[in-house]
């Protein structure tokens, strides 16, 4: 007897099927109970007295107060109007002493623009540390 591949998967699908649906029910039991396992323990850890570390209270009390209103007073500046001129102005004068170098320039010019470019760009760097501090990300 010649046996159809067709026919093979139709009982195969049939038994998929019964299996599936006992399989199921199973699993929604299991899962039910793995939840309950897990409010019960969330439970019990809440229950339980959580006492800080003398690390943890001096770290909040001493240091992190401090830090915060170092932060927030950084914040206070950076988003002030005179910092904002500040930076303006200075990308501005960092623009025109690129633009004025040229081919051939004195020995002297080209000191004094590499100084200036050193100095640009180290209040770039402190703007750039303020702005994260500020932000909180530091």
């Amino acid at each position: 007897p010649i046996k159809s591949n067709y026919l093979d998967f139709e009982n195969t699908e049939k038994d998929l099927e019964e299996n599936q649906c006992d399989c199921y029910g199973q699993y929604i039991e299991n899962e039910k109970l793995t939840i309950n396992e897990e409010l019960e323990e969330e439970q019990d850890n809440d229950n339980k007295l959580k006492r800080k570390s003398k690390m943890s209270i001096y770290m909040n009390k001493y240091i992190w107060s401090y830090w915060n209103k170092f932060q927030k007073s950084i914040s206070n500046f950076v988003a002030g109007k005179y910092f904002h001129r500040i930076v303006l102005s200075a990308i501005v004068i960092n623009t025109l002493s690129m633009g004025i170098e040229y081919h051939e320039q004195p020995q002297s010019l080209t000191n004094a623009l590499e100084y200036c470019n050193l100095v640009f760009t180290s209040l770039f760097a402190i703007e750039m540390i303020l702005k994260i501090i500020a932000d909180g990300c530091l």
